[in-house]
């Protein structure tokens, strides 16, 4: 009965000792993602077309970006965004959703990895009009970043 009440307790300190070292094994393989999407501050000049830069900072591997744009200004009909030379080729598309906010799509249907961990993504044109402000808001939401399509 004794050697029962042992072999108990050294089962239960082997379980705990197992979970200890589990614990400690998933607690160092893990590391700290950051992706992220940013428009710097930019100059902008009266009645002409900008471009606005969308920088990404990423430590995983980013295929493909989604997000949208909230602009002081509409997008040039003819407009379409520019990719830096991060894109590998990548395709961009710009899809107006109203009230100068947009959808961006940056893919690679060779679900090829975009270049690069940090720096400008992409410029996306826009006329500014008789610009008044010192500074204006841009609004960027419903960021997707993946690793494959």
């Amino acid at each position: 009965m004794k050697s029962h009440s042992i072999l108990n307790k050294m089962k239960g300190t082997l379980t705990l000792l197992m979970l200890l070292w589990l614990t400690a094994l998933t607690a160092g393989a893990q590391t700290t993602s950051r992706n992220v999407l940013v428009v710097p501050q930019f100059e902008v000049g009266i009645n002409k077309v900008v471009y606005v830069p969308v920088h990404l900072e990423n430590t995983d591997p980013v295929t493909a970006v989604q997000f949208n744009i909230t602009l002081p200004y509409p997008v040039p009909t003819d407009g379409t965004p520019i990719l830096s030379l991060r894109s590998d080729g990548h395709s961009a598309s710009l899809i107006s959703s109203g009230n100068n906010t947009y959808k961006v799509v940056v893919l690679s249907m060779e679900n090829k990895a975009i270049r690069g961990n940090k720096g400008l993504l992409l410029q996306i044109p826009m006329q500014v009009g008789n610009a008044t402000a010192a500074s204006y808001s841009i609004t960027l939401g419903g960021v997707v970043l993946t690793d494959k399509l």
